[in-house]
């Protein structure tokens, strides 16, 4: 790292004002002898880039409450998503199943009935469950709110999406009318750091105190850093810095609401017992990496990286950060044992393990080989008469994705394939295929058993929304 990013990097040990519970009592995970969570908050904040988080290296301190819920709980460094496209993916995070075991590839597809969700397990357990999200065309019409008692997302006059200012409204009136004593599963989804970015940048009091010397140190640090491609952009420099600080201004304003909520939830203590706040992103988003701004289309880390987060307000907590390598589907079992809620079998076996192991600082009981990641489906009836690979939201074939702490490989139906060393090169910017390296065989041949086993349960095609949805979805630039 060269010597002009130390006064950035030096800024990531700053501290903040904590809003989090003073004087908290110890209180252990659940366990041989433990007490059990009765309550679980699951935060999914859309479009997430864990490397945009002041906590997970970020020189921009855009993240000061999440940082705080760092530096009281517990966060996982090497977190993935299972595909980075919204609705596949949470419908992973729900199921504690891969894209081709549930069958939903792409925002547009339906889950099916029958698989076994974290809210109707809890439900079935007592718990009271609600979900509040901020788009209309995505969970209620992808069925991904199987299980929830009470559902809240926005009219049709927010169809594009609210602000998480009316979410977190929507979320504080009901957490307002719970007993003391009730057991409740809160789903809360978050859209601001989605195009498109709404926030002013004059309303982000973090940019607007940035001097004009640290606006191009932050320049360079996208550049030499992230690895940012700024001749993909059409006005090269000048426009990548405008989007990267549009975002960073969503991402902020979502986190000042995300405090609101927090503090409300705070002011009512008897809730604060036995609660788990679980906060993560959906997938991340391009922003210029590989030349490509959006997300759903590659596996490379900027889109499959997300951050992970627990805290736990009862229980006194230093900031413990995980460098074993997880998977969105860890988290339904987590929250089954953190619950102590039960299981049921159903054809397709959970894929992911409970976490609690890592919660307790036990990382000896913890075994994971491998992540496993596919990208969205791409309908060969929409692709353009000719391609342009950097510009089109359209690819042809399949990809997968097998990643452990050191290498990632992306196996490819169409195209030749991918193998990078992360320890090395988080940003994958040299392809070591065919280098010689041992562990490229290892990583194709247990990819390759992978797809074939996923592939071989699942006997059915995926399902449609319908057709307004449809329309709506294009609103959002997710269908073609």
């Amino acid at each position: 790292m060269s010597k002009k990013f130390n006064f950035l990097l030096e800024k990531i040990g700053a501290r903040f004002e904590s809003t989090l519970a003073k004087d908290q009592v110890d209180w252990s995970l659940p366990g041989e002898e433990t007490e059990q969570v009765d309550r679980v908050i699951l935060m999914t904040l859309d479009t997430l880039r864990a490397d945009h988080l002041h906590c997970y290296g970020y020189p921009r301190p855009v993240t000061p409450f999440l940082d705080e819920i760092s530096a009281n709980g517990f966060q996982f460094n090497q977190a993935s998503t299972s595909i980075s496209t919204t609705v596949p993916a949470h419908a992973s995070i729900f199921t504690s199943l891969y894209p081709v075991q549930h069958n939903v590839l792409k925002n547009g597809h339906r889950m099916n009935d029958g698989f076994m969700t974290i809210a109707g397990q809890l439900a079935k357990q007592g718990f009271s469950t609600a979900a509040f999200v901020s788009t209309n065309r995505h969970f209620v019409a992808g069925n991904i709110v199987g299980g929830f008692d009470h559902v809240d997302e926005p009219s049709d006059s927010h169809y594009i999406y609210r602000r998480a200012k009316h979410t977190i409204n929507a979320a504080m009136e009901w957490v307002s009318q719970r007993k003391p004593d009730e057991k409740f599963f809160i789903w809360i989804h978050l859209f601001d750091p989605h195009e498109p970015y709404k926030t002013p940048l004059s309303k982000c009091d973090v940019l607007q105190k940035e001097s004009l010397q640290d606006h191009q140190q932050q320049k360079e640090y996208f550049l030499e850093h992230q690895k940012v491609n700024a001749d993909f952009f059409d006005r090269g420099e000048e426009e990548m810095m405008e989007i990267l600080d549009a975002y960073d201004a969503e991402i902020s304003y979502m986190d000042s609401h995300i405090r609101r909520f927090y503090k409300f939830v705070q002011q009512q203590p008897a809730m604060n017992e036995k609660m788990a706040w679980i906060l993560t992103g959906d997938h991340g988003e391009g922003l210029g990496n590989h030349y490509w701004m959006g997300h759903g289309k590659n596996l490379y880390e900027e889109q499959t990286h997300i951050p992970l987060l627990f805290h736990f307000p009862s229980r006194s907590t230093r900031g413990i950060k995980i460098d074993q390598f997880v998977e969105h589907v860890d988290i339904f079992p987590t929250i089954m044992d953190l619950t102590n809620a039960s299981i049921e079998e159903q054809s397709q076996p959970i894929q992911g393990d409970s976490l609690v192991p890592l919660l307790q600082e036990k990382q000896l009981d913890f075994n994971k080989e491998y992540a496993f990641i596919t990208r969205r489906h791409f309908d060969p009836k929409n692709r353009p008469e000719k391609v342009d690979a950097f510009r089109d939201n359209f690819e042809d074939g399949e990809k997968f994705a097998l990643r452990n702490e050191v290498y990632k490989y992306i196996l490819k139906t169409v195209g030749e394939d991918e193998f990078y060393d992360l320890s090395q090169d988080p940003y994958e910017v040299n392809n070591l295929i065919g280098t010689g390296l041992e562990d490229e065989s290892r990583f194709r041949s247990a990819l390759t058993d992978k797809i074939n086993q996923f592939k071989q349960n699942v006997d059915t095609a995926p399902q449609s929304v319908d057709n307004e949805t449809i329309e709506r979805l294009k609103d959002l630039g997710y269908f073609q």
